[in-house]
């Protein structure tokens, strides 16, 4: 919340992903070197041959999808970034925790949203094949979540922080409205 500018699009990604990527990389060269494990960072699309990172953070016990739709941490609420590597390792699996904050949360993530992308249900389990459904409840509409973010790019400005750089400010208000790290 206090360095937005780690969450801004410039045009090849953001400087927290950056860094992300980096300490990654980083850990990857560690593991293999000390521990000799063969390891493989993976990228953040599934074209590309990635994971979904929210459900593989839900599944390490990282904490639960939020009625956000956002993995919400017990430390950190929905203010969490991932990355993902694989390990050629057996290793014990934690599995989902006994956490879920949004169970009792009077949800002013749902209503700051300025595309009502929370205000109605648009997936349901009987058409779907399956309970787990976007924002628990199927109260999450990504198309409405994409116009968001699409006004966000048409209403990109130039940064000036050594290169002039048209930069994308995403919106970020159901992820800065959810109350989860305040509460620890």
């Amino acid at each position: 919340r206090d360095s937005p500018e780690m969450d801004w699009w410039r045009g090849k990604g953001t400087m927290g992903n950056d860094i992300l990527i980096r300490i990654n990389n980083e850990i990857s060269v560690w593991v293999e070197g000390e521990l000799g494990m063969k390891t493989r960072p993976l990228p953040y699309n599934l074209e590309s041959g990635g994971i979904f990172l929210k459900d593989a953070g839900v599944l390490a016990g990282m904490g639960c999808i939020g009625k956000n739709n956002m993995l919400v941490s017990r430390d950190y609420g929905p203010r969490v970034r991932l990355r993902a590597m694989l390990l050629d390792a057996a290793l014990q699996p934690m599995g989902p925790v006994d956490f879920d904050p949004c169970r009792a949360c009077h949800e002013p993530c749902l209503v700051v949203c300025p595309q009502k992308a929370f205000a109605s249900k648009v997936y349901f389990s009987a058409k779907l094949g399956f309970n787990e459904l976007p924002g628990r409840n199927g109260r999450f509409d990504r198309y409405l979540c994409n116009l968001q973010m699409e006004k966000d790019i048409d209403d990109a400005g130039l940064v000036v922080s050594g290169d002039r750089q048209r930069v994308v400010k995403y919106c970020r208000r159901c992820e800065f409205a959810c109350p989860i790290d305040r509460l620890a």
